[in-house]
């Protein structure tokens, strides 16, 4: 059938007469020639296709709905093609039967209602845009589907479906939500380069498929794939998962997560990360995990402060530059607190510099004993001067001053480990 045919007037008025008249129709020919029905770009009101058996070749190419589009359990034997097709208001296909083809590319839904249809071969809504709710419940896909660069403006739900072939999101835009929940999905699953603004969810879906990935994609907030099973690990390469703050001071101050069960999610997803032995991204989840869980999972001033300082410190084990500078920054603070006690004048600091700089730096190591190295014994020879020494409360900063440097030291080695680290732990 030709791409720019018109719609067939005879087809037009026998639709007219309802699901009866129509089958009737279908049934009174010969097996086999009743094999075309064509729609094309034509504007169809008040036509109920519910209920129609349609033939091998059925083409809606282009039509427009403005009204309300019915095909509740309508019966396509063969090939239906709706590219570019109009649905200005609701377009409902539940429980119909797709036994060919189903090419829905580049078409406009308002509202989309495909629950519990069945789509034989493969079902085609690349390009397709979504202005409205997208609702495929407990569809099935016996070949599979392709959604990339779909657009979904509204919710969509393909909660409970069944894909036994392919399913391709691949650069598709979902705005206000998306649930794959408890779904049953035996072969590939590709989300790569996919944006979810919103909720996602895939709780306790079965992905038995050689391959699920979530690849180059964005989430504006954490994805539920809590109680998932993955037959082989998916892959999150270059994810952008987007941590969701509660709209409250303790929000922007804390990183105080918007859901209490965010924690759970990132749990999920350091799991999944853990099993296909991404040693970085599981870190990555393992922090957002720590922050999620603050108020929510624990309580307590006490704990929380101490979580936070590991946090603004270290990022928990993964930044080398955070404790590098608290380590410097120290260092400064004890060289000028040694430097007032000893100099008179800053014009005297040039000749002094270097032992109150060893002074400065050896500070950091006086629990390992570095007040024994010859090193500081002459930078303090140096100094005490004119009876000049530290006072008990000096010798004190200093002491403390090691304890946070060693600390520090600590937080570098771990953050040197976390990144040269190979494999993943526990």
């Amino acid at each position: 059938m030709a791409a720019n045919a018109m719609a067939n007037d005879e087809d037009i008025q026998r639709a007219k007469l309802g699901a009866e008249a129509w089958n009737q129709w279908m049934r009174s020919g010969p097996e086999g020639t009743r094999s075309h029905a064509d729609f094309s770009e034509v504007t169809l009101d008040d036509i109920d296709f519910s209920g129609f058996q349609f033939p091998q070749f059925c083409t809606f190419e282009g039509a427009v709905f403005r009204e309300p589009a019915r095909f509740q359990k309508a019966v396509f034997r063969q090939q239906a093609v709706f590219k570019n097709a109009r649905f200005h208001d609701e377009a409902r296909f539940t429980q119909a039967s797709f036994a060919g083809r189903a090419q829905f590319q580049g078409a406009k839904f308002a509202e989309a209602d495909f629950g519990g249809a069945n789509f034989s071969q493969k079902a085609n809504f690349a390009d397709a845009r979504f202005n409205g709710s997208a609702a495929f419940p407990y569809a099935a896909f016996e070949k599979g589907g392709e959604f990339r660069r779909a657009r979904f403006e509204g919710f969509a739900d393909f909660k409970g479906i069944r894909a036994n072939g392919d399913l391709f999101f691949s650069y598709a835009k979902l705005r206000h939500g998306f649930s794959l929940d408890s779904a049953t999905l035996q072969g590939r699953v590709h989300f790569f380069y996919a944006e979810f603004l919103s909720d996602c969810r895939f709780v306790a879906s079965r992905f038995n498929g050689p391959r699920t990935g979530f690849d180059d994609s964005t989430f504006d907030r954490v994805p539920d794939l809590r109680s998932t099973f993955f037959a082989v690990p998916p892959s999150f390469h270059h994810v952008d998962i987007g941590y969701a703050r509660a709209p409250t001071l303790a929000g922007r101050l804390f990183k105080l997560a918007q859901n209490q069960r965010d924690g759970a999610k990132y749990r999920r997803l350091k799991q999944l990360a853990f099993e296909a032995k991404d040693h970085e991204l599981e870190l990555n989840f393992f922090i957002q995990e720590q922050r999620a869980k603050r108020w929510h999972e624990y309580r307590g001033y006490g704990r929380i402060l101490l979580d936070l300082a590991y946090d603004w410190i270290s990022e928990y084990g993964r930044s080398i530059i955070k404790p590098v500078a608290c380590l410097l920054v120290l260092t400064l603070i004890s060289f000028l607190s040694i430097a007032q006690a000893f100099v008179a004048t800053w014009s005297e600091l040039l000749p002094k510099f270097a032992p109150v700089l060893v002074l400065a730096a050896t500070n950091a190591t006086l629990l390992l004993g570095s007040d024994k190295w010859l090193l500081r014994e002459k930078a303090v020879k140096a100094l005490y001067i004119d009876g000049k020494s530290f006072s008990l409360y000096g010798e004190l900063l200093a002491y403390g001053q090691s304890a946070l440097s060693l600390l520090l030291l600590f937080l570098i080695g771990l953050a040197l480990r976390n990144r040269f680290r190979i494999g993943s732990g526990g």
